[in-house]
C-alpha cells in the first residue's frame, strides 16, 4: 500500500493530538489542507492544517511558506461566521542531506488574520510565513498583509511552542 506524503505530515500533528489526550476527528480533507475537530477540557476545536516539506542549505534560519488560495480564504470565512473556534496548524519540515527539523505551529484566527486578512476578498492567493531561528523560543508568523520587518525592527506575531497548553 502507498502512503501519501501528506499522510506522514499530517501524522505529527495527529500524534501530538493523540498522545496530549484530545483524539481529533476529521472533518475536511483536501491535496491542500485538512480539518479536524477536537474536544479538550476549554473547548471545542476546529484544526486547519496545512504543511510544508522543503530542502534547505542552513538549518539554522528556516522560512516556510503557506499559500491560500481564494476557496480556501472563504472556507475559512465559513467557519468563523459560522461560530467555529478555528485554530491553525502549520506543520513545517525542512531536510539538509541527513538532517532535518520538524516544527508543529499552532496559530489562533486573530494571528493568522493580522497575517491573511481574511475578511477582505483575495484578488488571488495569500500566503503566511512560518520563520524559525535557531536558539529562539518561539517561532514568528507574518504574511501577504503583515511585513516581517517594519524599518528594520520585526514585526512579526511570535508564537510560543507550548501550544497544546493552550488547548
Amino acid at each position: 500500500m502507498q502512503v501519501r506524503k501528506a499522510d506522514f505530515q499530517y501524522g505529527a500533528l495527529l500524534s501530538v493530538l493523540v498522545n496530549s489526550g484530545n483524539p481529533p476527528i476529521l472533518v475536511g480533507e483536501s491535496d491542500k489542507r485538512n480539518i479536524y475537530q477536537i474536544d479538550t477540557n476549554r473547548g471545542n476545536y476546529y484544526i486547519y492544517a496545512k504543511y510544508r516539506l522543503k530542502n534547505v542549505n542552513n538549518l539554522d534560519r528556516i522560512n516556510w511558506n503557506f499559500s491560500f488560495t481564494e476557496a480556501e480564504i472563504q472556507e475559512i470565512r465559513s467557519l468563523l461566521e459560522e461560530g467555529k473556534d478555528v485554530r491553525f496548524a502549520f506543520v513545517c519540515s525542512a531536510m539538509k542531506g541527513t538532517t532535518d527539523r520538524y516544527e508543529v505551529v499552532l496559530a489562533d484566527a486573530d494571528q493568522v488574520g493580522e497575517c491573511i486578512n481574511i475578511q477582505v476578498d483575495a484578488n488571488g492567493a495569500k500566503r503566511l510565513n512560518v520563520l524559525y531561528i535557531k536558539k529562539y523560543k518561539y517561532l514568528q508568523l507574518y504574511g501577504s498583509d503583515r511585513a516581517d520587518k517594519i524599518e528594520d525592527i520585526s514585526n512579526t506575531i511570535r508564537v510560543d511552542r507550548d501550544w497544546m497548553s493552550r488547548l
